[in-house]
């Protein structure tokens, strides 16, 4: 199972609260490995690959 992460914070059912929000709305989009991931996030990674997500403004990748 692939978790999820919208501006930070872990997002369950991601499918469905994706299907609602606009390409236009990200900033970034990033897949991370396992190893990457816990590292990054630690134990609410899963062990399993990651689905990083930033909106506009917000994130390592924002633009003021």
């Amino acid at each position: 199972m692939l978790a999820a992460f919208l501006d930070g914070v872990r997002i369950g059912n991601a499918g469905s609260y994706l299907a609602t929000m606009r390409a236009l709305d990200f900033e970034s989009v990033e897949l991370m490995s396992a190893s990457e991931a816990m590292q990054r996030y630690g134990l609410s990674a899963d062990g399993g690959d990651v689905l990083v997500l930033w909106t506009r403004g917000k994130g390592p990748h924002a633009r003021l």
